[in-house]
C-alpha cells in the first residue's frame, strides 16, 4: 500500500506486507512509523517500538473480505482509541478512520501511557 487515505490525518502511508511469520502493517508519519502483525484468525497482541523506540502495545486482528480487500482493526491499548484500516490491493492505496477519535492531534507516539 502507498498511500493513506482520511483520518488519521498524521499518517502519511500504510503498508502491508506478508512475511515468514504472517502478515503485517506499516504505519507511517512523517518522523515516525510502528510496525506490527496481526491476526487473520483472531486477536495477535504485541508491543511493537516506534522509530523514537516507543513501545506501543496493540492489539490487532483483520481478514479478507474478497481476495483483494483486507480489513484490520488496531485497538492501541493503553487508550481508548481504536483505529479501522481498509487495504485495496486493486487500487494500492488504504485508508484509515478512528472509531473513537482522539482529542486533538494524536501521533503514534502519543499512543500509548507516557510513564
Amino acid at each position: 500500500m502507498a498511500s493513506a487515505e482520511g483520518d488519521p490525518q498524521t499518517l502519511t502511508s500504510i503498508r502491508l506486507q506478508c512475511t515468514a511469520t504472517g502478515w503485517q502493517v506499516t504505519l507511517n508519519e512523517a518522523d515516525n512509523a510502528l510496525s506490527f502483525v496481526f491476526g487473520t484468525r483472531g486477536w495477535t497482541v504485541s508491543t511493537p517500538t516506534d522509530t523514537f523506540s516507543k513501545g506501543i502495545p496493540v492489539a490487532a486482528a483483520g481478514g479478507w473480505s474478497d481476495q483483494n480487500t483486507l480489513r484490520l482493526e488496531v485497538i492501541f491499548l493503553e487508550t481508548p482509541h481504536r483505529m479501522d484500516i481498509l487495504c485495496s490491493l486493486d487500487d494500492h492505496c488504504a485508508s484509515a478512520a478512528w472509531r473513537l477519535p482522539p482529542l486533538g492531534g494524536v501521533q503514534l507516539q502519543d499512543l500509548r501511557n507516557p510513564i
